[in-house]
């Protein structure tokens, strides 16, 4: 009897433990065939993984680079640019006669370009609502004031897209320095060929159109357009 119950706990003991030992086998089995690639395939998937990490980073290096480029040539852009006042606009009207531009000024006297021949005269397009009206608006006074003599060139103000009243607040006490002409229906606008505020045109002694130009113009870039224009045209 004893001799039985010993036998038959010994292999009620160790049968499960052989069965552990082989359940582990069979797992450490199946993870290493999991975790090692089939015949042919390591080193196609290895290099599959490598394939799909190398152009992604070669797409990242290749843009930083394009946009480093881009920069630096939109630098090189400004440095070799001329000044805004500088540009001219393209326009059919440039070399010939000026259209006739007559009104009535903000102030109520009558205005004719005819009456300035024999000057330069610049005719500037300009609104209130405009920042590079807004920021040349004190040069253009001080252009006014040094060239206010016998000789010197003349300024004429149009006002683009704006209310008359809106216009004496922006110009104080400049109102009534040089001619400012209403253009309610956009009449003169059209005539001259100007699509936005801060486009000017420079008019010869003759009354021939010599340029048109982008806002943004200081009073020295002005006297260089003249001085240029006398040199050019005698």
């Amino acid at each position: 009897m004893n001799q039985s119950f010993s036998s038959r706990s010994v292999n009620t003991v160790s049968q499960p433990l052989a069965d552990r030992e082989d359940f582990v086998d069979t797992l450490m089995h199946e993870k290493e065939s999991a975790t090692q690639p089939s015949p042919g395939q390591g080193s196609s998937d290895g290099h599959s993984s490598g394939s799909a990490v190398r152009p992604r980073n070669r797409s990242v290096m290749i843009s930083s680079i394009g946009v480093g480029l881009a920069f630096i040539v939109f630098m090189i852009f400004l440095a070799i640019s001329p000044p805004q006042s500088q540009r001219h606009l393209e326009s059919p009207l440039v070399g010939k006669p000026a259209p006739a531009l007559s009104a009535t000024t903000i102030t109520g006297a009558p205005f004719s370009l005819g009456s300035y021949s024999g000057h330069f005269v610049f005719v500037d397009f300009f609104a209130s609502w405009c920042p590079a009206c807004v920021t040349e608006q004190p040069q253009l006074n001080t252009f006014v004031r040094q060239q206010n003599h016998t000789n010197g060139a003349r300024l004429v103000g149009v006002i683009f897209g704006d209310r008359v009243s809106n216009i004496r607040s922006f110009l104080g006490n400049e109102v009534g320095k040089y001619p400012v002409l209403p253009d309610p229906t956009g009449s003169i606008a059209l005539h001259w060929g100007v699509g936005n505020a801060a486009e000017m045109y420079l008019v010869s002694p003759k009354g021939q159109i010599l340029a048109k130009l982008d806002g943004g113009v200081t009073a020295k870039e002005l006297d260089a357009l003249i001085a240029k224009a006398q040199s050019t045209n005698g």
